[in-house]
């Protein structure tokens, strides 16, 4: 806070209350007023101030400045000093440096105290005057002799630096202490700082802590936050938690840049306070706003975190920005993928790969790790697998658990590399041993399937369950196909969907698929087609195709939801087109039948080959049927007996494949029924398609991250 330049013996009388102010200076003007008419110099002098601060009149500078060039025309001392002040900002006057040192020099040679230490800053500080620290020391020597408390400040300063005058930080301490005794809060803390330090004087807790509280009561901020630590230590006083944050919340509010990191970490962990995260950020952004650089990047990550605060990607960029441009690596690493995502800045992928390198290049091993991602799926860069794994082996070298496992899925998928299921596993245990629940599935899943290790199904499950306690959805899911179908452990329907939840509520679509089926069927819960339809509904939406077609087939029995023949038409094509063979199956049905589509035996076939193709019984069962009775194709028993042979190999128990058998055995087929048989026998096999669960175990997934 900068303080008024100008000296003003002015104040308000014992017995004059606040709210009579007013009046009192509207008195005193015209009091004053008229004496100055007269000649007096005092009077001329207090009107002069009363002009300035617009007390008991309109502020007018120019009268101001009239009436203390009268006053100092007649040597009127504080007069001379206040019209210095005036000449150097140009109140009432035009600027002149010169006429003001002239003006400061005249009041100084006058003894008068302000303007000596005035004369010995501006020596000091080159302002107005050439620079010259020891004329600078004689002037603040001879106001501080004159018992001017910020002058005798400045020297004891003068005599504990030493660059002036001989170092001694025994006079040095006389001085601060003349200072201090009348209340110059800042010599009051550099006493308390000298008696903290045993600097000049023999070491004393308790003293110091006198002083800092004296230099405190005055807003003191070094003061307040010293108090505070020595509250908090039990230094000089007896210690007390509360009272230390007390003072170091004063000290914060005075804007000292240490209590407002240092009270913003405590509460962002909840040390000594509450934890708090909308105060963890108003000081992170206090002192973000005094250019701290950690702190810049602490607020950049609250409001990109949404912690303490509405999530805001533009004000994290403009945070991370000014700290990454100081060179704080996890502002960097921050605002590379800020770019990537396109969060808060226009996405791009080349400025995201530029603040990644700023960050590894001071050892940073996520930015490592993020390079070596966007070097192995070509993002802002050319796709270069040899560098993704320079980069991956640089960030794994340092302990970096996910660029071991990337390494272990570059051996594993053969990406650059030769594939070597050998070294994936080496790769993935080195993750795995440090806690890396991706890794911890990935390795399962190699020891589920014996690649690259011994099969061993008891040390899959083992990693599968550490990965799924570690929150990762595709172990649970895993899990749950294991205790679900009973592989190498008791079947257990209950501990099935207790994993699946686990992996569904994670927004993972293969176990919202599964547990649908858990409640279509009424495996180890109540059978509930609405529950079924609610998580078929959310995997179908994230593109499961399984979900697609078992949602479809809801849609068309109008199971947990209004029978809607054309909803399942629409579901079993997304699932159809991305080769799901029941889904296929279940279309060539609807077209067959003109369910939600016009009636089209030759499309019905077309997909009924597809299905079978991918060894689908119920399509074999119905392409023999189409081929028996002329439906789509020519009637073609050979072709008959084919699909249906193939069916009952597929599925012996095939209700629709066993009927058709029946009527195929007659001499040629003539004793086929009518065609108005087909539709009894297609809603035999259509009935009998119903959705599978997801049961392949799966690995686990690679991607850019922030965090090891």
């Amino acid at each position: 806070m900068i303080q008024n330049p100008f000296f003003f013996e002015l104040s308000l009388p014992n017995g004059v209350k606040h709210e009579d102010k007013n009046v009192h200076y509207k008195n005193l003007f015209l009091g004053y007023k008229l004496k100055a008419l007269f000649g007096d110099i005092e009077a001329q002098y207090a009107l002069a101030i009363l002009y300035y601060l617009a007390e008991g009149t309109k502020k007018d500078e120019g009268q101001a400045f009239a009436l203390w060039s009268k006053a100092a025309a007649k040597n009127h001392v504080p007069s001379i000093y206040n019209l210095s002040i005036c000449y150097k900002n140009g109140v009432g006057c035009a600027k002149s440096m010169r006429t003001h040192i002239d003006y400061m020099l005249k009041a100084a040679n006058a003894g008068f105290a302000r303007a000596q230490n005035y004369i010995g800053i501006s020596y000091r500080d080159g302002d107005g005057v050439e620079k010259d620290a020891r004329k600078a020391f004689e002037w603040c020597l001879k106001a501080a002799k004159a018992g001017y408390a910020i002058a005798q400040r400045n020297i004891g300063f003068n005599y504990y630096d030493g660059k002036v005058v001989e170092q001694n930080q025994e006079t040095a301490f006389e001085w601060f202490s003349k200072a201090a005794a009348q209340g110059d809060a800042t010599a009051q803390y550099a006493v308390g700082f000298m008696y903290e330090y045993g600097q000049g004087v023999q070491q004393s807790d308790e003293k110091s802590v006198a002083w800092y509280i004296k230099a405190a009561d005055q807003g003191d901020a070094l003061s307040l936050y010293n108090v505070g630590l020595a509250y908090l230590e039990g230094r000089g006083v007896r210690r007390d938690m509360q009272l230390a944050i007390g003072y170091i919340i004063r000290a914060a509010e005075h804007g000292h840049l240490e209590a407002q990191t240092d009270l913003a970490a405590r509460y962002e962990t909840g040390r000594g306070v509450d934890k708090n995260a909308a105060q963890a950020f108003r000081w992170y952004l206090a002192a973000a706003e005094q250019d701290d650089v950690n702190s810049q990047y602490r607020t950049g990550y609250n409001y990109a975190e949404g912690r303490g605060t509405a999530r805001n990607y533009f004000e994290a960029a403009k945070w991370f920005m000014k700290a990454a441009a100081e060179g704080h690596t996890d502002a960097q690493l921050y605002l590379g993928w800020l770019y990537e995502k396109g969060y808060g800045v226009l996405k791009n992928a080349g400025k995201a790969m530029e603040w990644y390198i700023a960050a590894a290049e001071q050892g940073n091993i996520t930015a490592q790790c993020n390079i070596g991602v966007m070097y192995e799926y070509g993002r802002g860069v050319a796709q270069d697998y040899r560098k993704a794994m320079e980069w991956y082996t640089k960030a794994a070298n340092q302990g970096s658990t996910r660029a071991q496992y990337n390494i272990g899925s570059m051996y594993d998928y053969g990406r650059g590399v030769a594939q070597d299921y050998g070294k994936a596993v080496e790769w993935f245990t080195k993750a795995a041993n440090q806690g890396d629940a991706r890794a911890q599935c990935d390795l399962g899943y190699m020891y589920d399937k014996g690649l690259g290790v011994p099969q061993d199904h008891g040390k899959a499950i083992e990693l599968y369950t550490k990965a799924a306690i570690g929150g990762n959805a595709t172990a649970q899911c895993n899990l749950g196909v294991i205790y679900k179908n009973g592989l190498n452990v008791p079947q257990d329907y209950g501990k099935a969907i207790e994993w699946y939840t686990k992996a569904a509520n994670q927004g993972y679509a293969t176990a919202q698929c599964n547990l649908g089926y858990m409640y279509d069927k009424g495996l180890g819960v109540p059978q509930d087609y609405g529950k079924a339809v609610e998580w078929y509904t959310k995997a179908a939406e994230q593109g499961d195709v399984i979900a697609q077609c078992n949602l479809g087939y809801m849609y068309e029995y109008g199971r947990g939801v209004a029978r809607d023949d054309k909803k399942a038409v629409e579901l079993y094509i997304k699932a159809a087109t991305q080769g799901n063979a029941a889904a296929q199956c279940n279309l060539g049905y609807m077209y067959n039948q003109g369910l939600g589509v016009e009636k089209d035996y030759g499309k019905a076939v077309e997909w009924y080959i597809k299905a079978a193709n991918q060894g689908n019984a119920i399509a074999m069962s119905n392409l023999a049927i189409c081929y028996a009775y002329g439906q789509g194709v020519s009637r073609d028993y050979a072709q008959a007996w084919k699909y249906n042979l193939m069916a009952l190999q597929r599925e012996p128990g095939l209700q629709s494949a066993l009927d058709l058998r029946k009527r195929l055995s007659t001499e040629d087929g003539k004793a086929l029924k009518p065609v108005s048989d087909l539709e009894a026998i297609f809603k035999d096999a259509a009935g009998q398609v119903v959705g599978g669960i997801a049961g392949a175990i799966v690995g686990g997934l690679l991607g850019v991250g922030l965090d090891d």
